[in-house]
C-alpha cells in the first residue's frame, strides 16, 4: 500500500513517524487468544463543523465481550480536498462510521463528497504476549480537554524495550468543530501522547473537549499468527445502528487481573483468586489462585488476599498454592492502609502446596481489613521468561535488630552473582514464639546480604525464626505474557508515618498489579519495615518506612531505601526455555 500525510491547508510538513496495522479482513483469534475483527466499508457520509454525526451503521460478525478499540483510517484518496474518518457509538455489537472534514468547510458551505473507502479493526482490549510480541489494547476518555491548545492524552504502556508500533483513534464526537488523534510529541517505550487535533482552516485556535481514545500497541515489526473465527461477516444494517446518546458513548475498560481466556495469553491465570473471609475472629479465609491450565516449568506465582484482622483476633488466611513446589518461599507485604496502627505482615505453616498468612500488630490489638500480596518461588537460582533472574531462599536465624542497635544479621552467598545489586524481598515463615517480629536486610551486593529479626522498639523476644528472602535482578519488561517492574531507590525524602511524605513507586498496569516491597541496607536506627501508606492503584504503591509504637507513639523515620517488586495480579512465574 501507500502511506502518506496531507495538511488540512495542502502545505509542506516536518517529517514524522507514522505507525501502522495490517489485518486480513474476518473476525480472527490470534495465538495469543486476542480476538479481533477487521474490515473495510465504502461512504459518501461525512461530518463536518457543527454537524451532528450520522454515520453508516457497522454489525460485528459476532459480539465482542466488552465494547472493543475501534481503529480506523481512510483507504483511498477520492477527495479533492483533505479528509480523514471518525467512528462513533462502539458497542459490544458494531459502531458508526463515516468521513470527517472537520472546520475545512461548515454546514453552510456546498460541499461536494467523494466516496472513500475507510478501514477498520476492532479489537478486543486487554494485555498480554503474542509469541514474543507484547501487545496493550484499550480505550478511554480522561475527561480532560485534549486539543492541541491545552493538555495531551497519555496512554500509559509498560513492558517495551523500544517504543511500539502504536495506532491511535478517536471514538467519539465530544467535540463540534470535529478532530482526529494526533501524536503530542511524546512518544517512548513508556508512553504516547495524543492531542484531539482540529484543523486551523477557519481560525488558528486548536482548543478541543475531551474525547475517547481508542488504541492498539505491539512490540515493533510484530508479525502475529491465528485462526478465522467462523462467523458471518460484518454487515452493515440500519436495524444494528447504536443508540447515539451519552450513554452509548465509549466508556473506559480497565481490564482487571483476571480477563476472558480470549483476551490473554493462555500461559496466564484464566481466574482470579476468590477471597472468602468472614468478619468473626475465628475466621480463616480461604485463597486458592488454581487457573483452568497450569503453564508447564512453573516455578513461582503471585497472588493476594484480604485479611480482616490480625492474628491476635484469630484471623488468618489459608493460601493453597496454585502449583506444587518441593521447597516454596513465600514473603508477602501489605499494600493497603485501611487502619493507621502499625502491623506488619507474616507468613508461617508452609507446605508444598500451601501457607498462612496473617497480620499482627506489635501491641497485639485488632486491626482494620487490609490487601496483602504475596509472591512464591522455589528456592534455587532461576532465569525466568523474559531474562529476569531470580534466587529464593530461607534461612533460620536468631539474629534480632532493636532499636539503636547496630544491624548485625546472618550472612547470606547468592549461588551466583548478579550483573547489578539485586531487589531483595524478604520476611518471617515461621511464628515460634508467637510474638510480634518483623525482618530486615543489610550489606546487600551482587553477591550477597545480610539479614534477620526486625524488633524495633517493641522489645519482642524470639527464640529463633525462618528467615525467607526473593532477591530479583531490577527492570521492568514482561515474563510469561505478564509485565512486572522491579526497582531499589530512595527518593531523599523522610519515609515515617508521621513525616507524612511515602515513598511512591510508579508504574502502568491494566489493573492493580500485586506488590511486595521491603526494606533494603536500612538506614534508621530504630528499626522498621515497610508498608503501605494508603495510594494503591494501577499506577502507584505508596510506602511507608513504618516504626512500631510500643517504645514511643511517634513514627518519624529517615529515608530509606525501598526494594519492589509488581507484576501483573496472578502471575506465574515460567522457566526461560
Amino acid at each position: 500500500c501507500t502511506i502518506f500525510m496531507q495538511e488540512p491547508d495542502h502545505q509542506n510538513h516536518s517529517p514524522e513517524t507514522v505507525s501502522y496495522i495490517v489485518a486480513e479482513k474476518g473476525r480472527w483469534e490470534l495465538s495469543g487468544g486476542l480476538t479481533f475483527e477487521a474490515g473495510s466499508h465504502s461512504t459518501d457520509r461525512a461530518r463536518g463543523k457543527g454537524m451532528n454525526f450520522e454515520g453508516d451503521p457497522i454489525s460485528f460478525s459476532a459480539s465482542f465481550q466488552k465494547n472493543p478499540a475501534v481503529l480506523h483510517t481512510l483507504n483511498t484518496n477520492a477527495n479533492v480536498d483533505w479528509m480523514t474518518s471518525l467512528a462513533t457509538s462502539v458497542t459490544t455489537g458494531g459502531f458508526q462510521i463515516a468521513q470527517e472534514h472537520a472546520e475545512t468547510s461548515t454546514l453552510n458551505d456546498a460541499v461536494t463528497i467523494a466516496t472513500e473507502t475507510i478501514g477498520w479493526i476492532a479489537f478486543e482490549t486487554g494485555f498480554g504476549m503474542i509469541g514474543e510480541n507484547l501487545f496493550i489494547i484499550g480505550h478511554y476518555d480522561d475527561g480532560v480537554s485534549n486539543g492541541v491548545d491545552q493538555t495531551q492524552f497519555i496512554i500509559n504502556l509498560f513492558g517495551y524495550e523500544n517504543p511500539p508500533d502504536i495506532v491511535v483513534a478517536v471514538i467519539g464526537e465530544n467535540g463540534g468543530d470535529g478532530s482526529w488523534a494526533r501524536g503530542s510529541g511524546t512518544y517512548s517505550s513508556t508512553n504516547q501522547g495524543v492531542y484531539a487535533e482540529e484543523d486551523q482552516r477557519s481560525d488558528v485556535e486548536r482548543g478541543h473537549a475531551s474525547e475517547p481514545f481508542a488504541w492498539a500497541s505491539f512490540d515493533t515489526g510484530s508479525v502475529v499468527f491465528g485462526e478465522r473465527t467462523p462467523t458471518a461477516s460484518p454487515s452493515v444494517s440500519p436495524s444494528s445502528l447504536p443508540t447515539i446518546s451519552p450513554s452509548s458513548s465509549p466508556t473506559e475498560v480497565t481490564p482487571s487481573p483476571s480477563v476472558s481466556p480470549s483476551s490473554v495469553p493462555s500461559n496466564s491465570p484464566s481466574s482470579s483468586p476468590t477471597k472468602q473471609h468472614s468478619d468473626s475472629p475465628s475466621a480463616e479465609p480461604t485463597l486458592s489462585s488454581a487457573p483452568s491450565e497450569t503453564p508447564p516449568n512453573a516455578i513461582g506465582e503471585t497472588g493476594q488476599v484480604e485479611l480482616t484482622d490480625t492474628i491476635d483476633l484469630g484471623v488468618k488466611a489459608q493460601i493453597e498454592f496454585t502449583h506444587t513446589y518441593n521447597d516454596p518461599v513465600v514473603v508477602a507485604f501489605i499494600n493497603t492502609r485501611n487502619g493507621d496502627e502499625s502491623v506488619s505482615p507474616r507468613v508461617k505453616d508452609v507446605t508444598n502446596t500451601g501457607c498462612t498468612i496473617f497480620m499482627q500488630e506489635p501491641d497485639y490489638q485488632n486491626h482494620s481489613p487490609e490487601t496483602v500480596s504475596y509472591f512464591v518461588v522455589e528456592a534455587g537460582s532461576h532465569v525466568l521468561r523474559g531474562g529476569l533472574v531470580v534466587e529464593a531462599g530461607t534461612m533460620s536465624t536468631t539474629k534480632i535488630h532493636r532499636s539503636t542497635h547496630s544491624f548485625d544479621g546472618d550472612s547470606v552467598l547468592f549461588s551466583e552473582s548478579f550483573d547489578e545489586t539485586p531487589a531483595v524481598l524478604h520476611g518471617l515463615v515461621t511464628h515460634n514464639t508467637n510474638k510480634f517480629m518483623a525482618s530486615f536486610v543489610a550489606s546487600v551486593t551482587v553477591d550477597g546480604f545480610t539479614g534477620g529479626m526486625e524488633a524495633g522498639r517493641s522489645n519482642a523476644n524470639s527464640i529463633g525464626e525462618t528467615f525467607a528472602w526473593i532477591a530479583f535482578s531490577t527492570g521492568s519488561g514482561s515474563t510469561a505474557g505478564s509485565p512486572f517492574k522491579i526497582t531499589t531507590g530512595s527518593d531523599g525524602i523522610a519515609d515515617g508515618v508521621d513525616n507524612e511524605s511515602p515513598h511512591i513507586v510508579g508504574f502502568s498496569f491494566m489493573g492493580t498489579p500485586d506488590v511486595v516491597a521491603s526494606l533494603f541496607n536500612p538506614a534508621g536506627r530504630d528499626g522498621s519495615w515497610a508498608r503501605g501508606a494508603g495510594p494503591y492503584s494501577a499506577t502507584q504503591q505508596a510506602i511507608y518506612a513504618e516504626e512500631d509504637e510500643v517504645g514511643d507513639s511517634e513514627r518519624y523515620h529517615v529515608d530509606e531505601l525501598f526494594a519492589v517488586a509488581a507484576f501483573q495480579a496472578d502471575t506465574n512465574f515460567v522457566l526461560s526455555n
